[in-house]
């Protein structure tokens, strides 16, 4: 398969919907789907291991949790959102620089 050939099936963008805009926001839909589950998954992994072996009780893990900075959650929650809506910044600039943004930001 030639150069161009390829590109052009790499940036080809699949359509399940008739409007483009659906696709899009089912795109988004199912990447913040998916970063939500990865997440409830490794907290609840890390929370059960720590109790497990004795490194921390939950009301601990709670008490933390209240004490962790806002500004440091607020700047991650700037990443998370940037990152599950790329999928809607296609069309205002071309995707492999919408990509690039968010990595750098990351």
């Amino acid at each position: 398969m030639s150069e161009p050939m390829r590109r052009a099936v790499a940036d080809a963008r699949v359509s399940f919907f008739d409007q483009p805009d659906t696709d899009v926001l089912m795109t988004a839909v199912l990447e913040l789907m998916s970063e939500l589950w990865v997440n409830r998954q490794q907290q609840e992994t890390l929370r059960a291991a720590m109790i497990e072996k004795g490194v921390v009780t939950a009301d601990e893990l709670d008490a933390i949790a209240a004490r962790i900075d806002d500004d440091t959650m607020e700047a991650q929650r700037g990443r998370f959102i940037r990152r599950v809506l790329r999928a809607l910044d296609h069309e205002l600039k071309p995707r492999e620089e919408a990509v690039r943004a968010i990595d750098e930001s990351a």
